[in-house]
Formats: structure tokens, sequence, C-alpha cells
């Protein structure tokens, strides 16, 4: 017996140092990986991982609360931004969304571990781990300056509160990821309701006593949003308040559903989706579902509202499903290894197996993180003119020119000559470039006076052209000055 124990406390023991020893790794590749991507010098200039959205939250970090003329989106990005912009140490922000990723597996590494408090807890934590660690999609996704890699953190930590059971640490950081993305509001709504349903039915609590406990949570999740609510409400009368563009897209429809499963699959792999689908059919024959309730909320909700609610297609809002996807891929991977305790030499070849798709399957992305008309082309504006196949326009075009709309023309960062039939489109789809087609440059290029002309909506969006404004040099322009400059 005592000889038993001691080979069980060596087992534990290999086991917690594999782990951190397997996360140390992580965190080092992270770093140095990080490190090749920055250029502390010249971050905003050189970065390659901005989208558009990137230069939309830099300028609202720098002016937030200054300046009405700004999108006013979600406070937490805007707020981290701002700190390091006042501290003059912005180029860390990469470090900051690498710290982000580590968290996000990290907390869904113990998960799994409370999740499968049997021998095979180790064995299934570690191989959804590496998983995720070699997940093209995730890893790639970190790099870019935009706010979701926050609200994804903040809800791993919040679902590994909410299998502990400790609902008010579960709300507290359900409400820092709204303070991000305003997807955790979807998510909060349901959870509340489960809440309640736990309260009452499962603890058996009275009404009165479950609605107190129930109301108590969501103040819980509306207290780290509370003073921006309260600041918009006063200063817009709306403490929603904001010019960016989300709630105008919730609108249920339907053909957005064939582009999800391609990327689902894309981003899970197919294994992995095999093995989620194989739970949930488990599950629901067991009637099992109300013990996983947040789980399995967390998943179907989040494919209900990304394909039907949502209605702008976007690889990366599958990602919201990433702690739930993988956890009930690790139980069902555990059910399995269950099933199979008598044929113990299999365990290992389903290991071999399953790393070796996942590891490949990191390599041989189908469709890569963001499409061409996500990528910022260039860190400033650029303006590309379309040449005729006959050569008859845009060859006189002096790249020198002068940008008429504005006397910033520093913003403007490089002129592009672009044949007809040659990949135009890459150009075109990048809203960083300003694209002349070639029956538009006589109306819009100045040959005399080597200047060009612009106008909001009918040849370009003002949006990253005012955000890499705003950013550096303050200004904002808007679609009567474009107009009124032109003339």
């Amino acid at each position: 017996m005592k000889h038993k124990k001691e080979l069980n406390n060596n087992e534990e023991n290999f086991q917690k140092i594999f782990t951190i020893c397997l996360f140390a790794l992580f965190g080092v590749i992270l770093f140095v990986r990080t490190i090749l991507i920055t250029n502390h010098s010249d971050f905003l200039n050189t970065y390659k991982y901005f989208t558009n959205d990137s230069y939309m939250w830099i300028a609202n970090g720098i002016y937030y609360f200054r300046d009405k003329a700004i999108a006013y989106p979600n406070l937490g990005l805007s707020l981290v931004i701002k700190i390091l912009w006042n501290i003059k140490a912005i180029s860390i922000l990469p470090y900051i969304y690498s710290s982000m990723l580590f968290l996000i597996i990290f907390f869904v590494n113990r998960s799994i571990y409370i999740l499968n408090k049997k021998k095979n807890a180790f064995f299934v934590s570690t191989v959804v781990t590496i998983a995720m660690m070699i997940n093209y999609d995730l890893l790639d996704f970190s790099k870019y300056i935009l706010a979701d890699i926050f609200a994804h953190a903040f809800i791993a930590i919040s679902t590994y509160f909410a299998i502990k059971k400790k609902l008010n640490l579960t709300f507290l950081f359900l409400g820092i990821s709204a303070l991000f993305q305003n997807y955790a509001y979807f998510i909060a709504t349901i959870w509340i309701f489960l809440s309640f349903w736990e309260f009452f039915k499962e603890k058996k609590l009275d009404f009165k006593s479950s609605i107190k406990k129930t109301f108590l949570l969501g103040f819980v999740f509306i207290i780290p949003n509370l003073p921006v609510l309260l600041y918009k409400f006063i200063e817009f009368g709306n403490p929603l308040y904001t010019k960016v563009i989300q709630f105008q897209l919730l609108d249920f429809h339907t053909d957005s559903i064939f582009f999800y499963i391609v990327n689902l699959i894309d981003i899970y792999t197919f294994p992995v989706i095999c093995l989620v689908l194989f739970m949930i059919a488990i599950h629901a024959f067991q009637g099992k579902f109300f013990k996983f309730k947040y789980l399995y909320s967390g998943l179907l909700w989040g494919l209900f509202f990304w394909i039907f609610c949502y209605d702008w297609n976007d690889k990366r809002f599958m990602l919201y499903i990433l702690p739930f996807v993988y956890l009930i891929a690790g139980n069902a991977m555990s059910y399995i290894i269950n099933l199979m305790e008598k044929l113990k030499d299999i365990r290992g070849a389903f290991l071999f197996f399953l790393i070796s798709i996942l590891f490949l399957h990191s390599f041989n992305n189908v469709s890569g993180f963001l499409t061409p008309n996500q990528v910022v082309l260039f860190p400033d504006l650029s303006v590309a003119f379309e040449r005729h196949h006959n050569g008859s326009s845009g060859d006189n075009i002096d790249t020198s020119f002068e940008f008429q709309t504005c006397s910033y023309k520093s913003i403007v960062e490089r002129t592009i000559i672009i044949d007809e039939f040659s990949n135009k489109d890459f150009y075109q789809g990048s809203k960083n470039v300003f694209y002349v087609y070639s029956e538009f440059i006589d109306d819009r290029y100045d040959y005399k006076n080597n200047s060009i002309c612009i106008l909001p909506e009918e040849d370009f969006d003002m949006y990253v052209f005012n955000s890499v404004l705003k950013i550096k040099t303050g200004k904002y322009l808007t679609d009567l000055e474009l107009i009124e400059n032109c003339k």
C-alpha cells in the first residue's frame, strides 16, 4: 500500500513538472516570436499585423475621453493602449497579446484537468493543450492588434471558474471580457438564466432567494463596465453609445452556414469536431446536458449567435467558442479512453494519431487567417493607379504627387501603378489603399499640378484614413472637409 502511494506521488510530481516545462517552453517560444515580429523603435509604421480596425483601436486609445470625433468602442483595449501610449511603451503591445494567448491555453488546460479528475486527466489535458499550442489560427490571431484576444482570454478564465462552481468570479471575469467586446453580454444572458435554474432547481433554494442570488451575479457582471456605461450615459444619453457598427449587424440570416462549417473544420480540425459531436450525442442520450450546462450553452449559443444572428462573416468569430470546443473534445477523449481501459496500448497510438493530424494541419492551413479584404497592405494610406492595357492611362503620373485632399502629405506612404490585368483585386480589397480605376484617373488626378483629390465613400472609406491621420497629427477630417478641399 505504501509502495503504491509512493508511485502515485512520483507520478503526480512527474505530471506537474512536465506541465510546468511544457508551458515554460511555450512561453519562451511566444516571447522569441514576439521579439522577431516587433520593431520597438518604429512600432506603428513597421508592425505588420494591423487590420483596418487596429488603427481605429490605437487612435481611440490615444484620444479616448478627449475627442468626441472618435468612435468610442469598448473601453478595455483603448485603456490598455492609452496607458502604454502615456508611458511611451506602445511597442510592448504584442507581448501583452502573447500573454493573453498564454492565459487562454493555461486556463483551458486547468479546466480540462478539473473536468477529468480520474487518472487520464493528465493525458487528456496534455493532448488538448498541445493541440491548442499548434493551432495555426489561434497562434496567428494573437499577433493582430484587435480587442478579441482579450475577450477570449477572460471568457476562458470565466469558464474555468464556472466549472469550479465559483459563480461570482465567473461573472466578474465575464464582465471584464465585456470591457473588450460586447459578445460577453450575450453569454451573460444565457448564463444568468442557467445560474437561476441552478439555485432554484438544483440547490433547492426558494424562488425569492434564487432571484436575489441571480441579481447579485448580474451586478457582479456589470461592475467592471459601470464607470464607462455611466460616462456614456451622461455624455451621450446612451450607456452603449458607440460609432462602431456592432448592433446594426444583429440580423437573423441563414446564408452563413456553409462559411462557418468550413471554417470550423479549418480552425479546429476534423478529428476535434468529430469528438465534440460524439460527446454531444453521448450526453444527449444519457441526459447529462445540464451537468455541463455552461459548456454546452457557451458552445451552442455561440454557434447560433455568430452563424445566424450576426450578419458579418469572419473566421475569427469562431475563436470565441474555443474554450468550449476543446473542453468538450477533452471530455470525449476521456470517455473513449475509459471505454478502452483494457486496451492500454491503444492510448499511445491514439495520442500519436491525433497529435500527428493536428500538427500536420497547423502547417496546412486551408485559407489563412485573414482574407485579403481584411489585411492592411501598408501601414500608411497608399494610392494605386490602374494602368489601362493600351498604356494610354496612368503612364504619365508623377509618383511624387501632392495629396490635394488635405495638407498632411506624410499620410500617403506610396504610389502604386498597377496593370489592368495584374492582381489588382488584392489592392482593391485593402481599404488602406485608395484605388483609382483607369477610367477615373483624369477626373481624380491633375496632371498639370501633379495632385490628386479623393471623395468620401465614392472613392474610399474614411475609416482607416482618419484613424491614421488621428494617430499622426491629432486631426480628423469630416466628409464635408474632404469635399470642400476638392473644389
